[in-house]
């Protein structure tokens, strides 16, 4: 920086800059790079998928292929607690509140393992989830 009068004149100094992301950049694997890169474009397609299927707080339709079906799977289970159990009957109130058809949602969430419940229909509950990769 330099004062000149009252301004204040900046340069950058792209030497050190191109230092600086070398070191940041040679710390890293190449295989952490690629992860990283994966993971912005992932980010980007589910916000599409989002954008697409869900408008504001509601499922505008369910998703017929798998992994955009995940993505607002995912998004939809946000809505309940982790540490909670659910009677069926709350599960349809929170699912109604976004989507009308409860039970093809909740039967999602159970097959794909978002969610678990006692047989015979009784006490459900979210559990942990991790989005697979997609290839």
């Amino acid at each position: 920086m330099r004062k000149d009068g009252n301004d204040h004149l900046y340069r950058l100094d792209v030497d050190h800059l191109n230092t600086l992301s070398k070191d940041v950049f040679s710390s890293l694997s190449k295989e952490k790079v690629v992860h990283l890169a994966g993971d912005v474009e992932y980010d980007t397609w589910q916000k599409k998928v989002l954008g697409t299927y869900v408008d504001g707080e509601q499922i505008v339709e369910i998703p017929h292929g798998y992994k955009k079906r995940l993505v607002v799977l995912k998004w939809l289970i946000n809505y309940f607690d982790e540490d909670k159990r659910y009677t069926e009957r709350e599960i349809n109130e929170i699912i109604q509140q976004h989507h009308p058809d409860t039970a093809s949602l909740r039967r999602a969430f159970i097959s794909n393992k978002l969610m678990a419940r006692e047989g015979g229909g009784g006490l459900y509950w979210r559990i942990p989830w991790q989005m697979p990769e997609l290839k």
